[in-house]
């Protein structure tokens, strides 16, 4: 019985189907969003065989943002990101993270440049705390 690769594809940020891998990673910018992603949402000491990976973004659930330290965060989110994700080199002087207190919530925007095939793309993701 043969499995329908596509019909499975769509619940990961790699699609399988695609043959994109070289020299074992992988350059997709699907992949590369998804793996910031999961930098900025894992706590520091959450993952058991490397207490240091993470950032600190999920410290600030109960915090107050404002702009200073809207800024310092925005620092030490693109600082996790150039330590744990070495695919990419985030554009820092484009990054920019928007404070919705009213919402509880922040728009972070971070352009990055893919090292290996030089695409550029975006992760923008809207933060509920």
């Amino acid at each position: 019985m043969a499995v329908n690769i596509k019909k499975f594809s769509d619940r990961y940020a790699y699609d399988i189907s695609k043959n994109v891998l070289s020299k074992g990673e992988i350059y997709d910018t699907d992949v590369l969003s998804q793996s910031i992603e999961m930098i900025l949402t894992t706590m520091f000491n959450e993952r058991l065989f490397n207490s240091q990976f993470g950032s600190v973004l999920p410290s600030y659930l109960f915090d107050f943002i404002n702009k200073n330290s809207g800024e310092k965060l925005l620092d030490d989110i693109i600082t996790a990101i150039h330590r744990w994700e070495d695919r990419v080199i985030v554009i820092a002087g484009n990054a920019t993270l928007q404070i919705l207190n009213d919402q509880n919530a922040i728009i972070l925007t971070l352009p990055y440049y893919v090292k290996q095939n030089g695409v550029t793309s975006v992760f923008k993701k809207k933060i509920n705390f």
